[in-house]
């Protein structure tokens, strides 16, 4: 702890406590829950998978409302662009579920935080 605080007390400026603050934040999530490799790599395919989740619901967001403008000028080509963005807005959504009930060497993939 002495040790420490010399160190703050030497480096007592902004950039030095956010330096600090992001090595401690990243060295405590994979040293102090003593996890093995494969949990890290389910936790760590949960944020991809989660992530992978929220930018599909943008997506289909963004498709649903290019649909809508595609009915309304009666545009063939914009319609099927719409409906492409749709589907991969939905596989991308979907793609945690599908990895995971594969079962692909054991590994077990967490849910993907879908709560607000």
């Amino acid at each position: 702890m002495k040790k420490i605080k010399e160190f703050l007390a030497k480096h007592n400026n902004k950039e030095s406590k956010i330096a600090l603050a992001a090595v401690g934040a990243t060295g405590a999530a994979t040293v102090s829950a003593h996890a093995s490799a494969g949990e890290i790599v389910n936790n760590l395919l949960g944020y991809i998978f989660g992530i992978f989740f929220w930018i599909g619901v943008v997506l289909l967001a963004w498709g649903v409302g290019q649909l809508v403008l595609a009915f309304k000028n009666e545009d063939g080509d914009s319609k099927s662009r719409a409906i492409m963005l749709i589907m991969a807005s939905i596989v991308l959504m979907a793609v945690g579920g599908i990895f995971g009930g594969l079962g692909i060497s054991g590994v077990t993939v967490n849910a993907p935080n879908t709560n607000f």
